[in-house]
């Protein structure tokens, strides 16, 4: 939930910003959100480290010390929030854990925010999308390294394979039903959905960051065909590939 009054500090804004090697620990007097739009780094807040990637977000709670390193391209959204903006019992669910899982639901408004994003946001937006990405939330919070985090990490680095449920159940140690219980309470979905949602993931960062075709992204993301990725992405994202790269090359043009 968001609170602001009459009078009040803008509370809300919006960045995309890429990190490199080896930053000075700071803090700061606001809370902040660091969303993965592509790439990850590794990330210290509060004495807690963690990786951010891929459905892994973290949260820096106003005045704890932190610090973060990335030897890898990385674009991450930052959405920096005054004090008293968030409600507490926000602000409490978030400090929790530091590290929390992002639902693809979230997922879908980072990736739009980051593409919308033209060096800030207006407040009425940064504001409205906030309290969209809070309500897409609303899902136990975890972190990074759960009972998933293998099967996890498996999907992650060959999304295309053709995954069937009991070799997903295996990798984990569990039923298939156990499986399905556990993928509802940490992402509110089933493991085909969030292994979709991986493969858009593989897709959007295959169109942003390689000079692989199409074709070739379609073939290793797990579609038939062109047409196929073309279909399912444009229904996902409201772009076709051709267009979600052009608008990433314009995006990192405006950044330089």
């Amino acid at each position: 939930m968001i609170t602001s009054g009459p009078g009040t500090p803008r509370p809300i804004s919006l960045a995309v910003r890429s990190y490199g090697a080896a930053g000075a620990l700071h803090a700061h007097d606001f809370e902040q959100l660091v969303l993965p739009v592509y790439g990850g780094m590794e990330i210290e807040v509060g004495g807690r480290g963690g990786r951010l990637t891929q459905g892994v977000g973290a949260f820096v709670p106003r005045n704890t010390g932190h610090a973060q390193s990335s030897g890898a391209k990385n674009r991450f959204l930052v959405v920096d929030v005054s004090t008293g903006a968030l409600d507490s019992a926000s602000v409490e669910r978030l400090s929790r854990n530091r590290f929390f899982a992002v639902t693809p639901a979230a997922e879908h408004l980072v990736q739009y925010m980051a593409l919308a994003l033209d060096g800030g946001g207006d407040e009425a937006r940064s504001t409205h999308w906030l309290s969209l990405f809070l309500g897409a939330m609303e899902t136990p919070v975890t972190g990074p390294k759960s009972r998933l985090s293998g099967l996890l990490e498996k999907l992650k680095s060959r999304p295309g394979r053709a995954w069937t449920v009991d070799e997903m159940a295996a990798i984990v140690g569990v039923s298939e039903s156990r499986l399905y219980v556990l993928f509802r309470n940490a992402f509110d979905c089933t493991p085909h959905a969030w292994l979709a949602e991986q493969r858009m993931q593989a897709v959007r960062h295959g169109l942003s960051s390689t000079s692989m075709s199409i074709a070739e992204i379609a073939g290793m993301a797990g579609f038939s065909d062109q047409s196929a990725l073309t279909r399912a992405f444009r229904q996902a994202t409201n772009f076709t590939p051709a267009e979600y790269r052009k608008l990433q090359q314009e995006l990192r043009s405006n950044k330089q």
